[in-house]
């Protein structure tokens, strides 16, 4: 999957492949890489259920980075914007 511009735009810091949100502490950010990974698992879709939105997709940690969750693909899962929020 190659990102599109927005994407590069908005979700990536140009210098190396990771999503620009930047956790408390200055930990390690989540990868391309993962992120794709997630969005694969979830056939690039909203994982909320009923809703099948692909576009606005954000990452969400099921359990909170400040409660101990990772940034691996079984703690990340994509929300539409509205979800999200939620």
């Amino acid at each position: 999957m190659k990102p599109s511009k927005a994407f590069k735009r908005y979700y990536l810091d140009r210098d190396k492949p990771t999503i620009i949100k930047k956790k408390k502490g200055g930990k390690d950010r989540l990868t391309m890489e993962t992120w794709c990974e997630v969005l694969r698992n979830h056939d690039f879709k909203c994982a909320w259920i009923g809703c099948n939105k692909k576009h606005g997709l954000t990452a969400d940690h099921i359990v909170p980075t400040s409660k101990g969750g990772k940034d691996g693909p079984d703690n990340i899962r994509p929300l539409c914007v509205e979800h999200h929020r939620l």
